[in-house]
């Protein structure tokens, strides 16, 4: 039997800079891997990174482009951060976030 997808929104790869902040006090950044209304999945150096469980202030830079233009919105919100693993082999760690409130990102790539 074929695993259920227990995700409420779509997921979208996009490569966006990813900034993680506690009391104003910048904890790491990184890049995203995908993100979607509800949360993201970011890429980020291993130092000490947040707990599972901790509630940060998450701070995006999404890429928008129309035919004539492109340019980077800026989308700041509060996040629990779910699940934190290695990922890759150059020493990185994948943090899991979850929006505490679904955002309309308008994201349709």
């Amino acid at each position: 039997m074929a695993a259920r997808e227990r995700r409420r929104y779509a997921r979208f790869g996009v490569d966006a800079a990813v900034s993680l902040f506690e009391d104003q006090r910048e904890l790491l950044s990184g890049r995203s891997l995908n993100i979607s209304d509800g949360g993201a999945l970011l890429a980020a150096p291993a130092r000490p990174a947040p707990r599972v469980g901790q509630t940060v202030q998450v701070s995006l830079r999404l890429p928008r482009s129309t035919p004539n233009s492109f340019l980077l919105e800026d989308v700041a919100c509060p996040a629990k951060i779910v699940r934190q693993q290695r990922y890759g082999s150059n020493g990185q760690t994948a943090l899991a976030l979850q929006f505490d409130q679904p955002l309309d990102l308008g994201l349709d790539l």
